[in-house]
């Protein structure tokens, strides 16, 4: 397997610019977000090869994909990156069997062993009843699968995630996810993930990376991000409070401290409560909110028209007021407070 991926992509179009560099070790996964039109999927496109760079370098595991400068550009298919993108993208008129040989194929394996091995890779991901079905037959679930699928099969020495679950329901996209997880873990290359969503890059990316206006605001670990957003968005996104913990029926269990949420679940979850969700009280609230506490103040942040409460245990979150408010009730440092979350405002998917 390859080693990293080592790369400044420059891309120019009129009215927009996009100037990234970027570096994922082997074996690691990065997450890049930001809002529609930051350029995260021109990037995914000159790193495979669709687009070709205006400026700057890709190498993958020490071998120079492209470089303007130099005259180099490997074509997408001689790079070994396995892509996957958020519809699929399979050939409509292949079945899921061919759809995930056609890169073995291109590759200039026999026709007998790219179907043995793209069968196995159907097994693999849970396909193999619909091997002969092609694309119009399949659920968006079925084919993300497939496109999985194809995307691995040739054994890449990366992987780019195009926003692979944005398409699928909650149910396809909480089971597609655990499936990727699995996968990941046995591969060894550099992966890219993009995406909107994020409790999908704090479970599956080591780092993110937050991307706007074609240039990169921000690079760290979730936490990292979360108590020292660079800018508006990336407060937006990254503040959000991610739980780990177990579910049983309505109950939630969180390092040992208990919630109540809205839907039954089993087993282990990941939760996300907005910073605006968590109310702040001085005093215990009124009405016996089933989910409330008492803790401190950690930290005050400010951050133009809003302000970041960040708080200790038991369950060490992020909150967020106005300046009025946080003026009025005096939350500074070490001061006592209370929190409150209704239960439907705790997102659980099934980890």
């Amino acid at each position: 397997m390859s080693g990293g991926l080592d790369a400044r992509v420059v891309v120019e179009r009129e009215g927009f610019h996009l100037d990234v560099s970027l570096s994922i070790p082997p074996g690691r996964t990065v997450a890049v977000l930001g809002p529609n039109g930051a350029g995260k999927t021109t990037l995914v496109e000159a790193l495979a090869g669709l687009v070709p760079l205006d400026r700057g370098s890709v190498t993958l595991g020490g071998r120079l994909l492209d470089a303007p400068g130099e005259g180099v550009f490997v074509e997408p298919y001689r790079r070994r990156i396995g892509v996957a993108f958020q519809d699929g993208m399979l050939f409509p008129h292949l079945s899921s069997l061919e759809n995930v040989a056609f890169g073995l194929r291109a590759g200039g394996a026999p026709r007998s062993e790219a179907r043995r091995v793209a069968g196995e890779w159907l097994a693999a991901v849970g396909m193999s009843d619909m091997a002969d079905r092609r694309p119009a037959a399949l659920s968006g679930g079925q084919a993300q699968r497939v496109a999985f699928a194809r995307a691995l099969a040739t054994e890449p020495e990366m992987l780019l995630l195009d926003e692979p679950f944005s398409a699928l329901d909650i149910t396809s996209r909480a089971g597609l996810r655990r499936m990727l997880r699995e996968h990941l873990a046995g591969y060894s290359g550099p992966r890219l993930l993009i995406t909107h969503d994020p409790t999908e890059a704090f479970l599956l990316a080591d780092r993110l990376v937050i991307l706007e206006k074609g240039s990169v605001v921000q690079s760290g670990t979730a936490d990292e991000i979360r108590l020292r957003p660079a800018s508006r968005y990336a407060a937006d996104l990254a503040g959000v409070n991610l739980l780990v913990g177990v579910a049983s029926g309505r109950g939630l269990t969180v390092d040992g401290h208990d919630l109540v949420i809205a839907e039954a679940l089993e087993g282990r979850v990941i939760a996300t409560v907005h910073p605006r969700a968590i109310s702040i009280h001085l005093e215990q609230p009124g009405g016996s909110p089933r989910n409330s506490w008492r803790t401190a103040i950690r930290h005050v942040d400010h951050h133009a028209d809003r302000v970041r409460i960040q708080t200790d245990g038991p369950l060490s979150l992020t909150a967020e007021v106005t300046p009025e408010a946080q003026s009025s009730l005096n939350l500074l440092p070490g001061s006592p407070i209370w929190l409150s979350i209704k239960a439907t405002e705790i997102l659980v998917v099934s980890g």
